[in-house]
């Protein structure tokens, strides 16, 4: 499946402009904060995440820690780094993630950065 099919659950570390971005592309997206308490702690946006079939779409590398190393169910992870550049960046990443329309098998993680060049990085984790 490609990541504009799925919904988006948008961690509060990401810039607004990013959620304008998924808006004008018509992709499905909550931010967490419209859903949760702010200080709501990372597992539970992943659990809200997964019961609803959705990907969590962060800058924060701890999702990755509850995902791999405690086995915290999810459908998808998506990385944005780094978390401290302009919101520009961030709506250049995720519309770099999207435009290469990555067919994705769940669960996965997607991470990306910017150096020179976008580099994408797709990890599929077998439960």
């Amino acid at each position: 499946m490609k990541l504009r099919q799925y919904r988006l659950v948008v961690d509060v570390n990401i810039p607004r402009a990013v959620m304008e971005y998924l808006a004008a592309e018509g992709i499905e997206h909550v931010r967490t904060d419209e859903l949760l308490p702010e200080d709501v702690d990372d597992q539970t946006i992943m659990q809200l995440a997964y019961e609803s079939g959705a990907v969590v779409l962060t800058h924060d590398y701890d999702f990755g820690a509850l995902a791999f190393r405690d086995g915290v169910p999810y459908i998808g992870i998506v990385f944005l780094r780094p978390g401290h550049a302009p919101p520009g960046d961030a709506v250049y990443s995720i519309k770099s993630i999207l435009d290469k329309e990555l067919d994705l098998q769940e669960p996965f993680v997607v991470a990306e950065r910017v150096d020179d060049d976008v580099i994408i990085r797709v990890r599929t984790h077998t439960r």
